[in-house]
């Protein structure tokens, strides 16, 4: 895998378990700077649930797979999540309107889409090590 590439999908996982942790602790002030407001427990906890535990998890499967045994694989099925979130964004995009939130979001989850991809065809299927990696 070519250095940068690893550096990006890193830094992407990183961001991922930053923002998770963040809208875990903070629901409040992460629905607020994704521009909406939570007046219920309900609400609270579904952007604990989303916008925290799961984006968190992301975060952490993607570091997991630059590393761990069927990295090739857990990269390709990443890439696959990103994308369905990318086209979700695209959808709402044609259905309800113009929003610099919504294209700024997808452009990001398309984004990361393609860098997990072309992280996963790096990934040499045989030995499920990055294709360059030394077997220290």
């Amino acid at each position: 895998m070519h250095p940068i590439l690893r550096v990006l999908l890193v830094l992407t996982a990183l961001a991922n378990l930053a923002w998770g942790l963040f809208a875990l602790g903070l629901p409040d002030r992460a629905a607020e700077l994704l521009g909406f407001t939570l007046n219920s427990p309900e609400a609270r906890g579904e952007v604990r649930a989303t916008y925290g535990g799961l984006i968190l998890g992301l975060g952490l499967v993607q570091l997991l797979a630059l590393r761990g045994p069927r990295g090739q694989a857990w990269l390709a099925a990443l890439a696959l999540v990103f994308a369905a979130l990318g086209l979700g964004r695209l959808s709402s995009l044609a259905l309800d309107g113009l929003s610099t939130y919504t294209a700024g979001l997808g452009a990001v989850e398309i984004g990361l889409a393609l860098l997990l991809a072309m992280g996963s065809r790096s990934m040499d299927p045989e030995t499920n090590r990055s294709r360059g990696d030394s077997e220290a």
